[in-house]
């Protein structure tokens, strides 16, 4: 009987809950994918929200990067977004374009490693500077390393 009634928790559990599940990279066998498949064949990174709290609006085959899932899973589960956005993301629920679908990815990708002084001074703040200071460092030994090389070879 208690088994009965923790199963019935958690079905119960389950039907009101969200569940996300967000690939971050297609795989660690690279060299698996390419031999594996057709060169028509495009892979994608596997995404999918289960029993969303919110009515589907244009959420199939869309164009989209990491930061429209921040939106989307707050409104999977309920949340109101005002204008659908949150910092750089869309909601992919609400039919709103996010940026790649606006701008494409390549102009996306081209704004995004741009410099930012404030994001570097005032959000990573002391961070930026070590890990500007580590940077150097680095880019001192490796040129050590090239003088070295190419000493050698003479």
């Amino acid at each position: 009987m208690k088994k009965r009634i923790k199963n019935a928790i958690i079905f119960i559990i389950l039907l009101i809950s969200s569940i996300v599940i967000v690939g971050d990279h297609l795989g660690m066998q690279t060299e698996f994918y390419t031999e594996k498949t057709k060169n028509e064949y495009y892979i994608t990174i596997y995404n999918v929200v289960i029993n969303p709290a919110i009515e589907k609006n244009n959420n199939i085959n869309r164009i989209f990067t990491a930061m429209d899932m921040y939106p989307t899973m707050l409104a999977s589960i309920g949340a109101k977004i005002e204008g659908e956005r949150l910092g750089l993301g869309t909601n992919l629920y609400s039919g709103i374009p996010t940026l790649a679908e606006e701008y494409g990815i390549s102009y996306l990708n081209e704004e995004l490693v741009k410099n930012s002084r404030f994001y570097n001074e005032k959000i990573l703040g002391d961070d930026y500077y070590i890990m500007k200071k580590n940077a150097q460092k680095e880019s001192e030994v490796n040129n050590e390393e090239n003088i070295n090389n190419n000493t050698n070879v003479l």
